[in-house]
């Protein structure tokens, strides 16, 4: 489609059936056009690697030009894989139901960090158990409640055998079988370790 007569540029007479390089559509305001080929005059295509709307060609000068597309990452200002600095938290479903455990991985792409409130018990000091919080970091949202025990007990250096352990959240026993993301546990929720008893014989 040909601009209207009147859209003949500001300041440069053009051959009758002159049409705009194939690159340059949609038409753009003519003083656009060369900033983007970098000053080439109006109603000459720009240079090779320079399309409208693209980032600079090889050779192009230093830094963003005006009207030039930055790239994602270079709005981000963070590297490719690497999660932003805050995470935003997704809010629960009512009623204490969970979102579906793909889902729930899909929206949580990064590992999280869970925190662990240890119970306090002085009888058995091998046990490590001093009432303290305990973050336990990078933990990817697949993983099972059961090597989530073993990362715990790792991590505190703690002799409780790993089948006596309890984890509960939000007062929710939570299943060796079952991963973070079916309880949908995000960044920083807080866990509850308990032991229970050991079977008598």
């Amino acid at each position: 489609m040909l601009p209207p007569l009147h859209y003949q540029g500001l300041d440069a007479p053009q051959p009758f059936g002159y049409q705009p390089p194939p690159a340059a559509a949609p038409m753009m305001h003519p003083a656009r056009v060369a900033a983007l080929s970098g000053g080439v005059g109006v109603g000459v295509p720009p240079p090779m690697g320079v399309g409208v709307g693209m980032g600079p060609g090889p050779g192009a000068g230093p830094g963003p030009q005006l009207g030039m597309v930055r790239s994602a990452d270079e709005m981000d200002g963070g590297e490719e894989g690497h999660p932003p600095a805050k995470r935003q938290k997704v809010a629960k479903l009512p009623g204490g139901q969970y979102y579906p455990e793909q889902d729930w991985i899909n929206l949580h792409p990064h590992s999280i960090s869970l925190q662990v409130r240890l119970p306090n018990d002085p009888s058995k000091p091998e046990y490590k158990l001093d009432g303290s919080v305990v973050t336990v970091p990078d933990l990817p949202l697949n993983l099972l409640i059961s090597t989530l025990r073993d990362r715990i007990l790792q991590y505190t250096g703690s002799a409780v055998p790993a089948s006596r352990i309890r984890l509960a959240y939000d007062n929710k026993m939570l299943t060796n079988a079952n991963t973070l993301a079916s309880y949908n546990l995000e960044d920083e929720d807080l866990l509850v370790l308990s032991v229970r008893e050991a079977k008598r014989r």
